[in-house]
């Protein structure tokens, strides 16, 4: 557990998509990812800010629907993984050997550039993979992440299939613009991961980074997949105290379920004007039933808002 610090603002999350990957107001809560000692002490997020803001005014800012794969990973996929991770901690095009050759992962990421080079003595197996953290793919600009394309492919499909055959844990997808991570067991399912929207955070033009571009930093750099003294990284450690946030949060909205309904059966037999008596065990039934139902159409309406599904602004 994280140790409380001083109650602030909700962080603008504006700028990541949570598919289901990790608990959403794990990431949104004050007191939960900013009280981690990542987000708390790292400096470098600045400095990664203004090299990566440089390449997107540099290149990005004029690719387009015409710009290719390659020109989006030599302009500015490549640089910005060169800023995150280092040069010499990603090998590019291995393969793997239970997938069809035409189809591999562009990249297998490595904790430091000596683990990149005892790796290469194993490829064309599968044993090659068993000590890379994440692997990633990288798409042309403008293409969608989740759309089939004309040769059948579906990118976010992929890079699931990708880890379920190379049995490593992490991946990341991007075409530049967007940068998705997936977790091998829980994104199998489909459709679900977590993703930054980097060119809207570059777009805005500041001259100095907000905390928003902390979502993108520490979940997509060298170091987030690095473990710590007890053998956790910290995207290990985001996904396991979310899932432990997420249950704790179950497990209050379970008690104030049962309190809720408590309070509504009691309002309905205490009103005078519903005249019913409290002590006919038909009566309590029947105040029972209906409050049951009255309360999960709330929460069916509540949950719809919070998810977007239902309109929420007032009406001009």
């Amino acid at each position: 557990m994280y140790t409380p610090v001083e109650q602030s603002l909700p962080l603008d999350c504006s700028n990541y998509t949570n598919r289901n990957l990790f608990a959403e107001h794990f990431l949104s809560h004050p007191q939960r990812l900013r009280a981690m000692e990542e987000w708390k002490q790292d400096k470098g997020w600045e400095k990664a800010f203004e090299r990566i803001g440089h390449l997107y005014r540099k290149h990005a800012v004029r690719f387009n629907s015409h710009t290719n794969e390659a020109q989006t990973e030599k302009d500015f996929i490549c640089p910005v993984l060169d800023v995150l991770w280092g040069d010499g901690c990603y090998q590019v095009q291995v393969n793997i050997p239970n997938v069809e050759g035409r189809r591999q992962p562009d990249y297998a990421f490595f904790r430091s550039p000596e683990e990149r080079r005892q790796a290469d003595t194993r490829k064309g197996s599968l044993e090659y993979w068993r000590g890379v953290p994440a692997l990633g793919d990288a798409k042309a600009w403008e293409t969608s992440l989740d759309r089939q394309s004309s040769t059948g492919e579906n990118p976010s499909a992929q890079i699931c299939n990708y880890l379920y055959r190379s049995r490593v844990r992490w991946g990341i997808l991007t075409n530049g613009r967007q940068w998705r991570l997936y977790e091998r067991d829980k994104s199998s399912a489909g459709g679900i991961y977590y993703e930054i929207n980097l060119a809207d955070l570059l777009q805005r033009g500041e001259d100095k980074p907000s905390e928003s571009f902390k979502y993108f930093y520490l979940f997509f750099r060298r170091e987030a997949f690095v473990p710590d003294p007890k053998g956790l990284s910290f995207v290990e450690r985001v996904f396991a105290e979310s899932a432990e946030y997420a249950t704790e949060v179950g497990n209050r909205l379970k008690d104030s379920v049962y309190d809720a309904l408590r309070h509504l059966i009691n309002g309905f037999l205490s009103h005078p004007a519903n005249r019913l008596e409290a002590k006919d065990p038909a009566t309590v039934r029947l105040a029972h039933d209906n409050s049951l139902i009255l309360l999960y159409r709330l929460l069916f309406i509540l949950y719809a808002e919070d998810r977007g599904i239902l309109p929420c602004e007032a009406p001009q």
